[in-house]
């Protein structure tokens, strides 16, 4: 979806009177005083068998123009007590996350002991991180070391965050990691200045006794008695599942409800049309590129291979723009720019394939499809923000293809998995033109690991392993690969393998076919296991599983579950090592593994095979998850099919030194 620009055209000198008028007054006042009270609670009111609880949050969101430019501030203010030793372990350090173009401009914390006394936190203890979230991944982070804590104390925060980022829509979920007694949200949105011109909308989900009451130029929102967030595995979006109030901004009328997405489809239609256009140059590369083609879907490949190839992609740079030739780099607004100059941002790269589409003799549109980690669409949601992303339909016969070469990494035929199994809208003039995105087999994303392995008599392993990423798993392992240098890479690769062999040393790594979308991309390296197969007397016990050997099972959460649940794509492993054992040694027992199924769901198998004439054992794995989406009930028949994958790959067979 082509996403408005905002002419900007505040005076400077009003912008240097709204940043005077704007500073926070969070941190002018000095630490007031707790009510004794609080000292004397011993369990949470909403849940006891927390260990901590917010005693209040209080939340502000104030967004503002300073030089011709969107700025966002948010403040944190938060009183959290602590019940006991578990609290105190979980309270050591406290970490604040960090989104894109965020940081944290004022940091202050203190621990109130119940006599009143407190002791604030060392500035220098303050420091940079990263956190996990099992449903965002890796999230960067600003933490402090909790000075002092024991159990009945109270810890409060207060916190400043600032970015520049320009942010035309952004939700806020209420409930936390804790329990919260009251969590007060108070939105500012930015006014529409010198000429700008747009629209701020609130909405809220899972909120419905919520009412915004405008103060000030701000909109409050307050819960209370908040349970704690959940923050569960594979779980749909908060959007659907958290109290949420989302603030966003409209450049236009919303369209009336009957009409909706017939209007949105319309105007994408309109608005894009000049962006896809194909200039003279444009058409004749596309028609030099298609030449000579014998299937419309030849010609479509090379249309996109030139586009994901010869133009510099701006977001996926692989490192290889420098920063003196980014700050060169110009917006384009066509496709004839984009193909002159060489360069484009991904929607602009997009545009371009469409413009190429266009003149090659297709029907070529812009689409907009949800990114369904943030929200699943439906079209009851009738916001701009359901369809965020944009790719490329293009019509061949009676069906619409859709593409993204946007993402260089994709091989043609892909959209992200994110837009995957999604309702995209192409745009159209006259209708609404929803169409259903193919989601991709676990077939086609794959692990395969192999490997030549062998294991000594103090049950050491060792070997050569290779890992074959096919499919959205090598997307994600290319976009992993292209944020970090090598030595970070190298690293993740370590740490990916000791998750499950702690004691495993991993060396000599090696990369093939980082960029290429339509290569496996390969991960080899050296692996050394001490003591990995268990040694008792004269016998070898052997668990050939090798990479789930310290797996945690999933879906184990003894809690019930809350959100429904969700795998980012289908996707399968396969596992096909040769073990050999010391000679002298021969096969003394073993357990068959039960291979087990549930139809269009997920399968399971494994074999081993073994050589009568030397102590060699084939193993073949393989796993395969079908479908993404699940209601919250399914965790318990996963809990129970996870734990069976986890028995089956715990057996081992057993070698004994031959007599002979």
């Amino acid at each position: 979806m082509l996403k408005p620009h905002v002419a900007l055209m505040i005076p400077r000198l009003s912008a240097i009177i709204l940043a005077l008028a704007i500073v926070s007054p969070l941190f002018s006042a000095k630490w007031e005083e707790i009510d004794p009270a609080e000292f004397s609670v011993t369990e949470s009111s909403i849940d006891p068998e927390a260990n901590v609880e917010y005693i209040f949050q209080n939340i502000g969101i104030v967004q503002y123009y300073i030089d011709w430019s969107m700025h966002t501030r948010y403040e944190f203010h938060f009183q959290l007590k602590v019940f006991d030793e578990v609290g105190v372990d979980e309270m050591t350090q406290y970490e604040i996350p960090l989104y894109d173009g965020m940081w944290v401009s004022e940091l202050d914390a203190r621990t109130v002991k119940p006599d009143g006394s407190f002791v604030e936190i060392d500035k220098d203890s303050i420091f940079d991180t990263e956190i996990e979230r099992s449903s965002e991944g890796k999230v960067k982070a600003k933490g402090f070391a909790v000075p002092s804590l024991e159990p009945g104390d109270i810890v409060e925060v207060k916190v400043e965050v600032k970015s520049r980022s320009w942010q035309w829509y952004f939700p806020v979920s209420f409930n936390n990691e804790y329990p919260s007694r009251r969590t007060t949200l108070r939105l500012k949105p930015a006014e529409a200045e010198g000429g700008a011109r747009f629209a701020h909308k609130i909405v809220w989900m899972n909120f419905p006794e919520a009412t915004g009451k405008g103060r000030g130029g701000f909109f409050e929102f307050t819960r209370e008695n908040e349970p704690a967030y959940a923050d569960e595995p594979y779980r749909i979006p908060d959007f659907h599942t958290r109290p949420t109030v989302v603030m966003y901004y409209i450049f236009e009328d919303p369209p009336r409800a009957k009409d909706y997405w017939k209007e949105m489809g319309r105007r994408e239609f309109v608005e894009s049309r000049p962006a896809i256009k194909a200039s003279k140059k444009v058409s004749d590369k596309a028609k030099e590129l298609v030449a000579g083609s014998s299937s419309s879907e030849e010609k479509l490949r090379k249309l996109y291979d030139f586009c994901i190839t010869e133009i510099r992609n701006r977001t996926y740079d692989f490192g290889d723009i420098t920063n003196s030739e980014r700050d060169e780099m110009k917006d384009n607004d066509n496709a004839g720019q984009t193909f002159d100059r060489g360069y484009g941002k991904p929607e602009e790269i997009n545009a371009l394939f469409a413009a190429m589409a266009n003149a090659a003799g297709f029907e070529a549109r812009i689409a907009n499809v949800a990114n369904d980690s943030s929200i699943i669409f439906s079209e009851n949601l009738q916001f701009p923000f359901s369809l965020l992303d944009d790719i490329v339909a293009v019509k061949l016969g009676k069906e619409w293809k859709f593409y993204n070469p946007a993402n260089p990494l994709l091989p043609f035929g892909y959209v992200n998995w994110w837009n995957s199994g999604s309702k995209a809208l192409v745009s159209d003039l006259k209708r609404e033109n929803f169409q259903m995105i193919p989601e991709v087999p676990a077939s086609e994303s794959v692990i395969k690991r192999t490997g030549d392995l062998t294991i000594d008599e103090q049950g050491a392993l060792t070997g050569r392993v290779t890992q074959a990423y096919l499919g959205f798993e090598a997307v994600n392992l290319r976009l992993d690969l292209e944020e970090q240098n090598s030595e970070d890479s190298e690293k993740m690769i370590r740490d990916r393998v000791t998750a499950v062999l702690p004691r495993a040393k991993v060396s000599d790594i090696v990369f093939e076919n980082a960029r290429d979308p339509y290569k496996p991309m390969i991960v080899s390296y050296d692996l050394s296991v001490p003591e990995y197969a268990e040694v008792v007397g004269d016998r070898i016990f052997v668990q050939p599983a090798i990479f789930n050997h310290g797996k945690s099972a999933l879906f184990q959460e003894e809690s019930e579950r809350v959100a429904d649940v969700q795998f980012d794509y289908p996707w399968s492993e396969l596992d096909e090592l040769e073990i050999t054992l010391p000679d002298g040694y021969v096969v003394e027992s073993g357990k068959a593994v039960e291979p087990f199924a549930i139809d269009q769901v997920l399968s399971y198998d494994a074999k081993v095979k073994l050589n009568k004439s030397r102590p060699v054992m084939q193993f073949e794995r393989s796993f395969s998850m079908e479908r993404t989406m699940f209601p919250a009930k399914a965790a318990d028949l996963f809990k129970k099919v996870f734990a069976n994958v986890q028995v089956q790959d715990g057996y081992a067979v057993t070698f004994k030194k031959s007599d002979t």
